[in-house]
C-alpha cells in the first residue's frame, strides 16, 4: 500500500510525464494521437522544400494548412548534409531550422527521412565514400553489412536528430513539430532472399531503429518501407511477382521493436505484369488492387497493434487523366474516413508531391496555388466578386524520375529472383473489387486540389 506521500509524488511523477509529451504526436497500440486525442490526417512529400527560399517555405506552409494538410514529410538530409563524416554545411543545416519552425507556426507536423536509397540530394555511394568505403567495390547488401557504414549511420542519426535548432534553440529531438523520423528512405535490398542476406539486412534496420529510438525518445520512428509482403500468408497480394523480392519485407521491418509506426508508398508504376495471361494492369484494375492492397496492410497492421501510414501514393499525370487521378484520390481518402469512423488504425495518407510556384514537376506534382475552387466562389445569387481569378502561374519543366536499379542497387540479383518467383505466383487480389467509374461519378467536376481540401475539412 502506498503512502499520501509517494502516491503524491506518483502523480508529480506522471503529471510531468504528460506535459514533457504535450503536442508531441505518440503512439497508443494501433492508434496515433497528440495530447490524447486520435490523430488522423491527410499530408504529403515536399522532398523540394530543401531548395527552397524561406519566403516561398512560408508561403507553402500557408497553402498546405489552408488545405487541411497536417503533415508534410520530406528530407532532413541535402547535397552537403552531411558533406563527410561529422561535417555538415551550415547554412543547409539552418535552412532545416528554419523549415521545421515555420511548420510549426502553420501547426504542421513533420516526418523527416535521415537518408535514401535512391541518388537524389545524397546518395547511399556518397555516405559509403563519407564512412571510407568505396561504393564501387560493394552494393547495398554491403553497405548494411559494413561496420564503418554502420559507424558513420549511427554518427548522423545522432547529429542530426540531436541538432539544437538556430532559430528556436529547440533540441530537434526536443520539438513536437518533429512527428516521426525515418531510418531510410525505401530500404530495400533486392535480390537478398538468402537466410543470411534477409538476417543481415533486417539486423541493421532493427540497430539503426533502436539507436534512433535512443536519440529521439519522445518522437515516433519508422523505416520508410515500402510495403512489400515476403511472408508467405501475404506474398500474393504484392504488386507482382517480383515485389517479393525488393528485401523489403514488410511484416518482418514492422514487427521490430523499436519500429512504431509501419509504412507503406504505393504507386501504379509498382505494378507488373499478371498471370496467367500476363496482362497489363489498367486505371481500373489499379483502383481494386490499392483498395485490396491497403485493406491487407490495414488489417495486417491491426493485428500486430501498429498504426499504418501511407507514406507516398499517387498516379502519374502522364497515365491517368486529371478526372481519374481525383477519383483515385478521392478512394484513398475514403479509406482513411472509414478507418477514422471505425477508430482504424490507418491514420495517414500522404500523396507525393505537393508544391507550389515553379517546382518542377516530376510527373506526380500537385500544386496548390494558382487554383480557384469552388469554395473560394460566392454563393449562388450573390453579386459578383471583385476578387480576380486565381492568376495561371509559370511551372518549371515536367522531369519524371526514372532511376531504376543499377548494379550497386543489385538490379541482376532482383531480376534473377523475380524470374524465378513468376514461375509459382499468382494474385490473391481480384480486379474488380471497386466500381472505378463510381468513383469517376463522385468526383466529376471536381479538381484534385478540392477533394484534397474537402477532405482535410473532414479530419
Amino acid at each position: 500500500m502506498r503512502t499520501p506521500s509517494a502516491l503524491c509524488g506518483a502523480l508529480a511523477t506522471l503529471a510531468l510525464a504528460i506535459t514533457a509529451q504535450a503536442g508531441f504526436v505518440t503512439r497508443s497500440g494501433s492508434q496515433l494521437q497528440v495530447d490524447g486525442t486520435p490523430f488522423y490526417f491527410i499530408g504529403a512529400n515536399a522532398y523540394w522544400l530543401q531548395d527552397a527560399a524561406d519566403s516561398d517555405v512560408d508561403t507553402f506552409f500557408a497553402y498546405a494548412q489552408s488545405y487541411g494538410l497536417k503533415v508534410i514529410r520530406f528530407w532532413a538530409f541535402n547535397h552537403e548534409l552531411p558533406r563527410g563524416w561529422g561535417d555538415y554545411d551550415e547554412t543547409q543545416f539552418k535552412h532545416l531550422d528554419y523549415i521545421i519552425r515555420a511548420a510549426s507556426y502553420k501547426n504542421i507536423k513533420l516526418v523527416l527521412a535521415l537518408g535514401n536509397t535512391w541518388k537524389a540530394y545524397r546518395s547511399p555511394e556518397d555516405m559509403l565514400r563519407m564512412a571510407g568505403v568505396d561504393p564501387d567495390q560493394t552494393d547495398l547488401l554491403g553497405m548494411y553489412r559494413s561496420d564503418k557504414f554502420e559507424e558513420f549511420y549511427r554518427a548522423h542519426i545522432t547529429s542530426v536528430v540531436t541538432r539544437v535548432n538556430s532559430y528556436t534553440g529547440v533540441k530537434y529531438s526536443d520539438d513536437n513539430t518533429v512527428m516521426m523520423w525515418d531510418v531510410l528512405n525505401e530500404p530495400r535490398c533486392p535480390g537478398c532472399t538468402g537466410e543470411s542476406e534477409e538476417a543481415d539486412h533486417m539486423s541493421w534496420l532493427s540497430r539503426m531503429a533502436d539507436h534512433l529510438k535512443s536519440q529521439a525518445p519522445n518522437q515516433l520512428v519508422a523505416t520508410g518501407t515500402e510495403g512489400y509482403f515476403s511472408d508467405e500468408n501475404n506474398v500474393r497480394y504484392n504488386p507482382g511477382a517480383g515485389a517479393s523480392c525488393e528485401g523489403d519485407d514488410w511484416m518482418a521491418i514492422s514487427n521490430l521493436g523499436s519500429v512504431d509506426v509501419t509504412t507503406a508508398h504505393v504507386y501504379w508504376r509498382q505494378m507488373e505484369s499478371i498471370p496467367p495471361d500476363w496482362s497489363q494492369c489498367d486505371w481500373e484494375c489499379y483502383f481494386s488492387f490499392y483498395k485490396q492492397y491497403v485493406d491487407r496492410h490495414t488489417s495486417a497492421a491491426g493485428s500486430m497493434g501498429k498504426p499504418f501510414v501511407i507514406e507516398e501514393m499517387n498516379v502519374m499525370a502522364s497515365k491517368f487523366t486529371p478526372e481519374q487521378r481525383a477519383a483515385f484520390l478521392q478512394l484513398a481518402y475514403d479509406q482513411l474516413l472509414y478507418a477514422k469512423a471505425n477508430n482504424g488504425p490507418l491514420m495517414g495518407v500522404m500523396f507525393w508531391t505537393v508544391a507550389i510556384g515553379k517546382v518542377w514537376d516530376d510527373g506526380y506534382t500537385i500544386y496548390l496555388d494558382g487554383v480557384t475552387l469552388p469554395s473560394d466562389q460566392p454563393p449562388s445569387g450573390s453579386p459578383p466578386s471583385d476578387t480576380p481569378p486565381a492568376p495561371e502561374i509559370e511551372r518549371g519543366p515536367v522531369y519524371v524520375n526514372e532511376e531504376g536499379l543499377d548494379r550497386f542497387r543489385r538490379g541482376d540479383q532482383r531480376a534473377a529472383c523475380a524470374e524465378e518467383a513468376s514461375k509459382t505466383w499468382l494474385p490473391a487480389w481480384t480486379t474488380n473489387a471497386v466500381e472505378a467509374w463510381s468513383y469517376m461519378d463522385r468526383t466529376k467536376g471536381k479538381l484534385v486540389q478540392q477533394v484534397i481540401k474537402e477532405t482535410g475539412e473532414q479530419l
